[in-house]
């Protein structure tokens, strides 16, 4: 058996971590996007650099527009799945919303 995240033979369930490692597993850019990117393309930046800003408040605190009330803050595209007639939608969450949300969800009383 195998020991990860001080567990033998398994890992931590979401629920079972702390505020703050649940914030740091959100903040990863796998957890942000996680299909194939090629390796130069990395959401991490602009994922800290946004927390940074936000320190640890929500984006009502910045804008007085609600996100669901304003179209296109997201971004969609199509992805191929397998190299012929498999396509499909796509949306990347504005990366504001995205952490706006992992804040809300990682306050220590949720």
């Amino acid at each position: 058996m195998s020991e990860v995240d001080g567990w033998t033979g398994c890992m931590k369930k979401l629920t079972q971590l702390a505020h703050d490692e649940a914030i740091k597993f959100f903040l990863k850019g796998s957890s942000y996007f996680n299909a194939d990117f090629p390796p130069y393309i990395s959401f991490e930046p602009i994922l800290a650099h946004v927390s940074a800003v936000l320190n640890g408040a929500d984006y009502g605190g910045f804008k007085k527009s609600k996100p669901e009330d304003m179209s296109g803050v997201n971004y969609s595209f199509i992805a191929n799945k397998d190299g012929r007639f498999a396509w499909r939608p796509l949306e990347l969450m504005h990366p504001a919303i995205y952490v706006s949300l992992v804040n809300v969800i990682c306050k220590p009383e949720n």
